[in-house]
């Protein structure tokens, strides 16, 4: 079977991803700084941003924002195409509009 999602082409490889467009590993286990606390609820001091490595998905269980990858860089300004272009995924496998998963998992 060919690829044809996002997934098939990054899977696995989102929590590099991620700490690439600048999310910092927390001190517990496997979670991560929430990027969205820093300067409106203040400093993420725990680690409350779950990252599934498997879909790209993420949800801070301090600010209660959730999404994928897709919802991540919009939201910090980064234009969709030209990063995923840059991480290798076709433009024809990038969703013309963004469908959120659901049930995202902590993995």
């Amino acid at each position: 079977m060919g690829k044809n999602n996002i997934d098939d082409y990054l899977g696995g490889r989102y929590h590099e991803i991620y700490e690439r467009l600048g999310v910092k590993k927390g001190h517990q286990g496997g979670n991560w700084h929430c990027p969205f606390l820093d300067g409106h609820l203040g400093v993420d001091a725990h680690g409350s941003f779950s990252i599934s490595n498997e879909t790209g998905c993420y949800h801070c269980f301090t600010c209660n924002h959730s999404g994928n990858l897709i919802t991540f860089l919009k939201k910090k300004g980064i234009d969709v195409k030209p990063f995923l272009a840059e991480l290798g995924v076709p433009t024809s496998s990038i969703p013309k509009k963004n469908k959120k998963k659901k049930g995202w998992r902590h993995e």
